[in-house]
């Protein structure tokens, strides 16, 4: 199972390699692969603040394929989203990094032996 400190480093190396690849006149606010990266590190454990990892068997619906798909429509819907006002442009980047770094996390702990359930318990 990864710790906490995997999951920061795996989340801000995935994001990092991103947000540096980007074009130059897009890496600015949240979208500057050391801000973002950083940002990312830090909600690496949100999942695990939801369903604490206090023993194995941890691995429930909000750690399951089933709520990845959910999490993962949800970043879809940000991402294609055209906004129109500044306060759309803040909620639609707060849905891409907490999504992301979601994703993030549950992609690392798919990769372990016990990977995730499909649904939960």
């Amino acid at each position: 199972m990864p710790c906490a400190n995997t999951h920061r480093v795996v989340n801000f190396a995935a994001a990092f390699s991103y947000l540096a690849s980007r074009a130059k006149d897009k890496q600015n606010g949240i979208a500057h692969p050391l801000v973002g990266s950083s940002v990312l590190a830090l909600l690496a454990t949100l999942p695990d603040v939801i369903e604490p990892a206090i023993h194995p068997h941890h691995r429930q619906f909000f750690h399951s394929v089933t709520f990845a798909g959910v999490v993962g429509y949800g970043v879809y819907r940000a991402y294609s989203w055209q906004t129109q006002t500044p306060q759309e442009d803040f909620i639609r980047s707060a849905a891409l990094v907490l999504g992301s770094a979601y994703l993030l996390h549950l992609l690392a702990d798919s990769l372990t032996s016990r990977s995730l359930p499909l649904i939960g318990k």
